[in-house]
Order: structure tokens, then C-alpha cells, then sequence
């Protein structure tokens, strides 16, 4: 099989050694692997090389600048893993996401929205507090009301945010796989909020959804292309047999699922 490893284009030195601890794995197959940096000739390498898959670790390990690689790749009508256009740009647009989970009865922290208006009572919620401006994937917490309220009055004018409670509480975290759980899922309310949330997103692949428990459940974060070798992933796959190899091979099996392109590789893997 020819893949493609869609590189970030200024990648640090740990991102570099997963990169290649992912190129080592994946060629004990004899697959075809080509390394490209997300770039201007990103499309031109596809044309001439014609891969299979295309493997977006930019996605994964950047992030920034990487919301339109889905477009391309689709325009380039080649498969590929992790997520589409829609969930990629949805899921750190967080004045619009947030209001649509809890509109299907998902439980989030207490927030509240700002657009066009930074008028905020400084009862409506509790610190400390975390800023998420959309477009942004990191949040900026305060744990003094006035620095909170003086942030959110000094954000330049047509910027949409907003503020959250940040809680403290046992933490959990779930994976989902191409609308199916991936490795067990103990809590039932869990495993449906996370089924719900993919579909709400649109999401394909492999994605993670964190849960806080605070005197209920509640959902806090999603990461629509969670690092492969994350090590918390790492290690509750191996309680149930999974090495990085299969992890890696169950990816690649489950690229573009949803996509009608032709695509042949070996069934070895199923979804636990």
C-alpha cells in the first residue's frame, strides 16, 4: 500500500521522533511510504504519487494553519485519517459548539457566551474561569474574577468567546472509532454522550472525548485527531491486548470510511 505521512510543516524534535517511531511501525508492513511536509506542494505530491492513504499527522501534531487539509485531500479524492473539514473547524469554534451539545442534552460546565456583547455579571458564574476564543485551541484560566472580566472587556471588537468554569472532579476519557467505541466503555450515559457528540460533529476516525465527574458527568473536551502514541492512550490499549503496531493498523484500516473512493487493505483488525 503507498501512504503518504502529511508531516506539520515546522515539526519540534519530540513530534519528529513520533513522526518516525509511526514510519518505523507502519514499513515493518512493506508499505510504500512517502513523507511530505503539509506545504504549497502538498497537492502536486499527491497527483504524482498517487497514495492510498494519506496519514495527517499535521493535523495531529500542529494543528495551526491545518483546518483546510481535509478540503484538499477530498478535492484530491484520496482517503485519509482523522477528521473532515467540519469537525476539524467546529470543534474549536466553541460559541457554536458549545450551545449545540447542550442543545442534545450533553452536560458541559457552566459558560457563557460573548459576541458583539462583553457586557458579563460577575455572579453568572464561578472561578476559576477559562477564556476560549474561537479558532483557538488553548484556553487562558483565571482564578480572579476581576482579570476574567477585565479580559473579556478588552477583546477586539468582533471577537466571539467565552467563559467557562473550570472543575475539579475525577476525569475520564473515552475513544470512539468511526461511530463505534473503541476499547470498552464502562459507563453507559459516557459511551451515549460520546456516540452523540460524534454524530453531531460529523466526526470520522479516531476520536477522544474527556468527561469530569462533578456531581454528575460532564463533558470538558474534544480532540477530533488525538495523538496515536499518546501515552494515556498507549497504556489503556495495552490492558486490552493492543500494541502501538495495531493501534496504528487499526487506523489506517478505518481511513475514509465514509468517503465511496475504492480502498483495499487486509481485514485483520476488528473494533473491540
Amino acid at each position: 500500500m503507498k501512504i503518504i505521512l502529511l508531516e506539520p510543516e515546522e515539526p519540534d524534535l519530540r513530534t519528529m521522533q513520533k513522526i518516525g517511531q509511526i514510519f518505523d511501525l507502519l514499513i515493518q508492513d512493506l508499505h510504500t511510504i512517502l513523507r511530505q511536509k503539509a506545504g504549497n506542494s502538498l497537492y502536486e505530491s499527491i497527483i504524482s504519487f498517487c497514495p492510498d492513504i494519506v496519514f495527517n499527522l499535521a493535523s495531529i501534531y500542529e494543528g495551526k494553519r491545518t483546518d483546510l487539509i481535509p478540503a484538499l485531500l477530498e478535492i484530491a479524492g484520496v482517503r485519509y485519517t482523522g477528521p473532515g473539514l467540519l469537525s476539524l473547524t467546529l470543534v474549536h469554534n466553541y460559541t457554536k459548539l458549545y450551545p449545540l451539545l447542550t442543545s442534545t442534552g450533553i452536560r458541559i460546565p457552566p459558560y457563557k457566551v460573548f459576541i458583539d456583547e462583553y457586557k458579563f455579571e460577575s455572579d453568572a458564574l464561578q472561578v476559576p474561569l477559562v477564556l476560549r476564543i474561537d479558532g483557538r485551541r488553548e484556553g487562558q484560566i483565571f482564578r480572579d474574577m476581576d482579570d476574567a472580566l477585565h479580559a473579556i472587556c478588552t477583546l477586539p471588537t468582533g471577537t466571539d468567546a467565552l467563559l467557562q468554569e473550570v472543575r475539579a472532579g475525577k476525569r475520564i476519557s473515552s475513544y470512539i472509532l468511526d461511530s463505534t467505541p473503541f476499547l470498552p466503555i464502562a459507563n453507559d450515559e459516557l459511551l451515549q454522550n460520546s456516540k452523540r457528540a460524534y454524530q453531531l460533529l460529523e466526526a470520522r476516525g479516531l476520536v477522544r472525548f474527556d468527561f469530569l465527574y462533578c456531581r454528575g458527568w460532564y463533558l470538558t473536551d474534544i480532540d477530533p485527531c488525538p495523538d496515536p502514541l499518546d501515552e494515556n492512550l498507549l497504556t489503556l490499549a495495552a490492558k486490552h491486548g493492543w500494541s502501538e503496531y495495531h493501534l496504528l493498523r487499526m487506523i489506517l484500516e478505518h481511513a475514509g470510511n465514509d468517503l465511496k473512493t475504492s480502498f483495499a487493505v487486509d481485514r485483520e483488525i476488528g473494533v473491540v
